[in-house]
């Protein structure tokens, strides 16, 4: 297997689900890289085709001109094979690069038609499509606006290249001040469903997991535990993910599960270990677990000193109005 971060250009063929739908001739690519040269330089794309309709009147079989014409083909065929981990839309400066290379080659034209045609270039032809790009710094210019792009952005990353995708959609999100986050996060679940793989897909897990997360501090446990048990059909490996289920059946009152998932979170130990200890010790004591609530306390005594634990400990060596324990948090 290869790991698609280590690779420098993208594969020819497609790789297995859900790296299927971005491969160097496939059509989300092609799409990608296409939209993408409007960015480089986009009064240059059309005085380039304005000279390629005068052909004929410029002398093309010279040096600079074929040197500079080769140059701009060598970077657009380069990128064009580069893996974009970010995603193409994202890295968009990055994959831009060529149109240095284009601007120049231009630039040269420009004075090869002068020559023949007495006059530099349809300037008013320029200043027109120049004004194409004031949109550009409108949206830029609004966090509504920008907000928007950034969503549908990940949005289309998700549905194409897919890496990363769940946060760019989710800072995009977060670039609103209208609190609506959770709306727009269930919208996007709902879009997303058709697109994403159970068992095998990272980016709708964290997507999910980030929704259950809004709804818990909005004190909404219920839905949000509905939205942390699909995030781990998707992935049982976001460690994340287990303390939005511990959290939510312990608030729930479902302190066997908790419990359950407490001890998942010891194993990964994550967030670190000493917390994940902090963590078991509370659920073992509310569900009862005395047996598991003095292993934990055990083996955080044996990293950390802490008054509390180690009277919990001793407590629970003595066997003494253990039901009180848990309060001591």
């Amino acid at each position: 297997d290869v790991d698609i971060y280590t690779r420098l250009f993208l594969p020819i063929t497609q790789d297995l689900p859900p790296l299927d739908r971005y491969a160097l001739f496939h059509w989300n690519h092609l799409v990608d890289y296409i939209n993408l040269t409007f960015l480089w330089s986009l009064s240059s794309i059309v005085l380039f085709c304005y000279y390629l309709f005068n052909l004929k009147q410029i002398n093309w079989n010279q040096p600079i001109l074929i040197l500079m014409g080769l140059n701009t083909m060598i970077f657009a065929l380069f990128f064009f094979a580069v893996n974009p981990l970010m995603s193409m839309p994202y890295d968009w400066d990055y994959f831009s690069l060529p149109g240095i290379a284009l601007v120049l080659f231009v630039s040269v034209l420009s004075r090869e038609f002068e020559k023949v045609k007495g006059h530099l270039m349809p300037v008013t032809l320029v200043f027109v499509v120049s004004l194409f790009v004031i949109p550009r710094f409108i949206v830029n210019h609004n966090p509504e606006y920008l907000s928007e792009r950034l969503e549908r952005l990940g949005k289309h990353v998700f549905k194409t290249y897919w890496i990363r995708s769940a946060g760019d959609i989710t800072a995009g999100i977060d670039l609103s001040s209208i609190p609506n986050n959770i709306v727009r996060l269930k919208k996007a679940v709902s879009e997303l469903e058709n697109y994403a793989l159970k068992g095998n897909d990272v980016e709708y897990a964290n997507l999910l997991w980030r929704t259950g997360q809004e709804l818990r501090k909005g004190k909404k446990y219920d839905s949000a535990l509905v939205y942390h048990e699909l995030a781990s059909q998707y992935d049982k490996n976001l460690a994340a993910n287990y303390i939005g289920l511990m959290e939510c059946n312990f608030m729930l009152e479902n302190f066997q599960a908790s419990a359950d998932y407490a001890r998942t979170l010891i194993q990964i130990q994550y967030p670190s270990l000493q917390k994940a200890l902090l963590i078991g010790i509370q659920c073992a004591l509310y569900s009862n677990d005395y047996t598991a609530a003095q292993e934990y306390s055990e083996a955080y005594l044996e990293k950390w000193s802490d008054d509390k634990i180690t009277y919990i400990r001793n407590r629970l060596y003595q066997g003494e109005d253990l039901e009180q324990l848990k309060y001591q948090f």
